[in-house]
């Protein structure tokens, strides 16, 4: 009987000491909602997160209801950008996240009308308008 006790007891110990430890964390997660300027959730949009002083970056793709969670980052200073085609790129600039933290950022983005451009390449024929010249040339 003392034998299960103390085994017991031992189990217990390791259990408990482990239970700081996995609380303990050195790293923190920004996470957040995507909408459109009128409230609307944005499924499908790249948020990548990146720590302005090291350039360590991490990307996410927005779930459908809009969130996105950038999990595991180092502590630092970071910016989110939020991409989806037909939207102007949103930044959330200047975000101070530190460790064991999570920071959340609700991202606003603005529909952008359609970029249109024409690029023309190739050579333009020269036209010599300054000279002129007569041919006396007949046929029969």
């Amino acid at each position: 009987m003392w034998r299960r006790v103390s085994i017991a007891a031992v189990l217990f110990a390791f259990a408990a000491a482990a239970l700081p430890a996995a609380a303990q964390t050195t790293n923190g997660v920004i996470s957040g909602i995507v909408s459109d300027a009128q409230g609307g959730v944005l499924p499908g949009v790249t948020v990548t997160g990146r720590n302005v002083e090291t350039g360590i970056t991490r990307t996410v793709v927005t779930e459908s209801d809009g969130r996105y969670r950038l999990a595991a980052l180092p502590p630092g200073r970071y910016e989110v950008r939020a991409e989806l085609q037909g939207f102007g790129i949103a930044n959330a600039p200047d975000l101070t996240l530190l460790t064991g933290t999570e920071l959340t950022r609700h991202i606003a983005m603005q529909v952008q009308g359609p970029n249109e451009s024409a690029t023309v390449t190739g050579e333009s024929e020269i036209l010599q308008l300054a000279k002129s010249e007569a041919s006396d040339a007949m046929t029969e």
